[in-house]
């Protein structure tokens, strides 16, 4: 039962790790898609209508997701899969019209999508291979009807960079997310250490303040000692919660070789073997033996 709470302990943590990575990928997203419209009208302001359009429905989508995914009940993993798709598909349209000079300056936001995913995203491989063959696709699409430029043109404008670093994505994600789940386990499973060593040390610490009180009561009581010995003091300071030193007093009746009867006063100091608590059982036998011989016995 407690192996599993700790399962779920860390895996609710790394869900919530996962969800305010996805959050704030989903808010670049819609802010900075929108943003990078200026390049857009500077640099191909022959496309601007048509970047503006495909930006604001992929940002609308991104808004959306970002503010309705609970009410959408949109997995965690989607919601950070979502964003780098829809503009993983939408650099691949705008590459497909632009020339051979712009292509190349606009690899460098593909290489940056790619980037970016490998350090925000945390999803299983499955969904960044989903991603990669998905632009692949794209690009051939949007290349075959919109392009001029030849396949060797566009490899080498950018195209076989962007691939590799497409692939390193995918390996920085793998690896970030096995990383992070095993900070993770690591993290509570020295956190139930504690609570477990906590939890045991209580227990010896409440048996030994146990042990104390027996301790205590067996001392003779300092209202006891200023009785018999009205100019006495007691300073009794145990360098630990039980002592193994202790005082000991007592009034006791003794008679005289007169047979008269005289009221003495027995005290005893002790230093037992050991400190602490091993100390502490010696100094209660030899309390016990104390009362039993002078009190109880009359020696």
């Amino acid at each position: 039962m407690t192996q599993n709470k700790s399962n779920i302990d860390w895996k609710t943590e790394l869900d919530k790790t996962i969800l305010r990575y996805h959050t704030i990928a989903l808010w670049v997203a819609v802010v900075f898609n929108m943003l990078f419209f200026v390049t857009d009208y500077f640099n191909l302001y022959a496309y601007w209508q048509e970047f503006l359009t495909f930006r604001t429905a992929v940002s609308l989508v991104c808004l959306i997701t970002v503010l309705f995914h609970k009410k959408l009940k949109i997995p965690i993993e989607i919601l950070g899969f979502i964003p780098v798709l829809l503009i993983s598909i939408q650099n691949a349209y705008m590459w497909s019209v632009m020339d051979l000079e712009h292509l190349q300056k606009h690899a460098f936001a593909y290489i940056a999508l790619f980037i970016g995913s490998g350090m925000f995203m945390f999803y299983r491989i499955f969904f960044s291979i989903l991603i990669v063959v998905a632009n692949i696709i794209a690009n051939i699409v949007f290349f075959y009807f919109n392009s001029k430029l030849l396949i060797d043109e566009i490899l080498v404008s950018g195209g076989l960079l962007t691939g590799a670093v497409a692939v390193f994505s995918i390996l920085l994600i793998r690896m970030r997310y096995r990383l992070t789940k095993k900070e993770l386990v690591a993290r509570f499973a020295l956190e139930k250490s504690k609570k477990e060593v906590e939890e045991k040390n209580k227990e010896i610490i409440d048996s030994i303040n146990y042990a104390k009180r027996i301790q205590d009561a067996l001392i003779t009581p300092p209202s006891v000692l200023k009785k018999i010995l009205p100019d006495s003091f007691c300073v009794f300071l145990p360098k630990d919660i039980v002592s193994g030193d202790f005082y000991w007093a007592s009034e006791v009746t003794t008679t005289n070789q007169d047979k008269s009867n005289e009221k003495v006063v027995v005290f005893s100091v002790a230093d037992c073997t050991g400190h602490g608590v091993s100390g502490a059982f010696v100094s209660i036998i030899g309390l016990k033996i104390l009362n039993q011989s002078i009190k109880e016995k009359g020696v």
